[in-house]
């Protein structure tokens, strides 16, 4: 059985490279893409995927507003947010919304498999720039 991934990012060249990182694991699918955080929510309730990757600044509702209204609606879907900036509270930010995980697109490369990996396991993924060590 796959694992279903939903990609949430109003620029095309990001999708595009997420769906390249994931392209190395046969076993995950993406089931759906979103352009703004209305698509993104829309989808997340018609297409039930596993993991939603959620950009933190979209049109007509943010990453954020995605994801907090995610988990009010008690959906099974784990969220990783990913942003183009660390800031001091992020990593506090995206758990109080209740997403389970957060990373740089800077560190997409490096963090998202591992991220979604953690976030299917059940538990959750900061990138190391975004829970301490570094800010922008």
């Amino acid at each position: 059985m796959s694992v279903r991934i939903l990609i949430a990012d109003d620029h095309d060249a990001v999708r595009t490279g997420m769906r390249n990182i994931f392209g190395c694991r046969p076993d995950w699918e993406i089931c759906g893409e979103a352009l703004n955080g209305h698509e993104a929510l829309a989808a997340a309730k018609s297409l039930d995927p596993d993991v939603m990757i959620l950009d933190i600044t979209m049109p007509k509702m943010n990453g954020l507003e995605v994801a907090r209204e995610i988990s009010r609606l008690n959906l099974h879907t784990r969220v990783l947010i990913c942003s183009a900036h660390a800031f001091r509270a992020l990593h506090e930010v995206v758990k109080n919304v209740g997403a389970q995980g957060c990373t740089l697109k800077a560190a997409a490369g490096r963090d998202l498999v591992p991220a979604v990996e953690a976030l299917l396991d059940g538990g959750t993924f900061f990138s190391s720039e975004i829970s301490g060590r570094a800010y922008s």
